[in-house]
């Protein structure tokens, strides 16, 4: 139970834990604001139906955002920096961020700082219901950008990486595309009149049971078509080489872990050369296969399978057993050399993102009501989810540069009837 006497005096580090962490807000936070326009002409093209062009955008301010105080050193950066071995013992948990090494753990404010700004189209037609059909179709194209994240503290970064600024380093940092926003999307959705049953073109003269089975259905659906990103690996570090997008050109055999999966190279992602298109002694793929002669990575691990020498490594160092991995020999004051892997926090493929795998769906209902008495009405629909089926590719692709089509992206069909009484 909380008292009055129940304070800590943070002036006196030994009332205090190792590690002891702080989580507070800005003082000045305000409240998030958005600033929205928008510019649209609609013309009526055919009888019932319309063409609408729609020109949108809007600005969000006072986004909440992390600022990070006393974050740790990275590993790298602590020995590139402070060419120490990393602090051991008690006081491990404190002694690699900036403040008093003794006490101080996680020191993160709460403030407004972040923002995004989007600009959009929106081409859309439009038929209203009339003679048993209605429809609408949307073509959207959106730009989506945010500066949403954690601003980590500046021992994060090697020195001078980073601006001093706060806000100049969270827009540094942080400002990038927002994958969750599709670049383009097209959406359409219908409803319509089946011709059947008395009145209509086919069974017009129907009566009794035969006009209540076959009259009045109608069928409804909705679908979607939409892009994706995907975003390029930091595993591997740019080597100069562009950057191919194959998309689905190459479908591959991707054999590396004994069994063969269908994957397509989507990119030129970073696959081992050892592992590019090799067979055993009976021919068999032991590797990825298909992949095409002209293939060069645009990047590669900071020591490549095959590398023969490494800065700084010790004489006598198997290099072999460290290919294909971002490992790296840092001299220390001490005369030794510490070895350890790379990361600055800056890659420079951080925040990039490239156009992924499109991916469409499609749900449709069949439906009708029937009047049984003169207050008891009977509605039947059948409902199906991913009506055709359709497994799409998923959009996850690895630093390999492949696209495995192993799974679906998407869920298989589903069927759901239902029957309801209203009376």
């Amino acid at each position: 139970m909380n008292s009055g006497n129940d304070i800590i005096n943070i002036n006196d580090t030994r009332t205090l834990p190792r590690g002891f962490s702080a989580y507070f807000l800005d003082p000045h936070i305000r409240d998030p604001q958005v600033q929205d326009w928008n510019f649209t002409i609609e013309k009526e093209i055919l009888d019932s139906t319309v063409l609408r062009a729609t020109y949108l955008g809007n600005h969000t301010a006072h986004i909440l955002q992390s600022r990070d105080y006393n974050d740790s050193t990275p590993t790298y950066i602590w020995y590139a920096v402070q060419k120490q071995p990393v602090p051991t013992g008690a006081f491990a948990n404190v002694a690699t961020r900036p403040y008093d090494q003794q006490v101080w753990g996680t020191v993160n404010e709460y403030t407004t700082t972040a923002f995004a700004n989007f600009n959009g189209a929106q081409l859309e037609v439009e038929r209203r219901f009339k003679q048993g059909l209605a429809f609408q179709a949307f073509w959207v194209l959106a730009n989506t950008l945010t500066e949403a994240g954690s601003v980590p503290s500046s021992n994060s970064f090697m020195p001078g990486a980073v601006p001093t600024d706060f806000e100049a380093a969270g827009r540094f940092l942080n400002y990038r595309r927002d994958t969750t926003a599709p670049k383009q999307t097209i959406r359409w959705n219908w409803v319509a009149e089946l011709p059947f049953g008395k009145g209509k073109r086919l069974l017009g003269n129907s009566h009794g049971v035969v006009d209540k089975l076959v009259s009045g259905w109608q069928i409804a659906g909705t679908g979607q078509w939409k892009t994706n990103y995907i975003t390029l690996p930091t595993s591997i570090y740019p080597d100069g080489s562009q950057i191919q997008e194959y998309g689905y050109q190459y479908p591959v055999q991707d054999c590396r872990s004994g069994i063969c999966t269908p994957a397509y190279l989507y990119f030129n992602g970073y696959i081992s050369p050892n592992q590019v298109n090799s067979h055993n002694a009976a021919g068999q793929c032991t590797g990825v296969c298909g992949v095409p002669s002209d293939y060069k990575p645009a990047g590669a691990p900071i020591l490549p399978w095959g590398a023969t020498s490494a800065p700084n490594a010790p004489a006598g160092t198997n290099l072999a057993s460290f290919w294909d991995t971002n490992t790296v020999w840092v001299p220390l004051s001490n005369g030794t050399v510490q070895r350890t892997t790379f990361n600055d926090n800056l890659h420079p493929w951080r925040n990039q993102f490239r156009n992924g795998p499109n991916q469409w769906f499609l749900d449709a209902s069949a439906f009708k009501s029937v009047r049984v008495a003169e207050k008891l009405t009977v509605r039947f629909s059948a409902d199906f989810f991913n009506v055709l089926n359709n497994p799409n590719n998923p959009t996850a692709v690895g630093s390999d540069g492949l696209l495995s089509v192993r799974n679906s992206g998407s869920p298989s069909r589903v069927t759901q009837l239902s029957l309801r009484l209203n009376w």
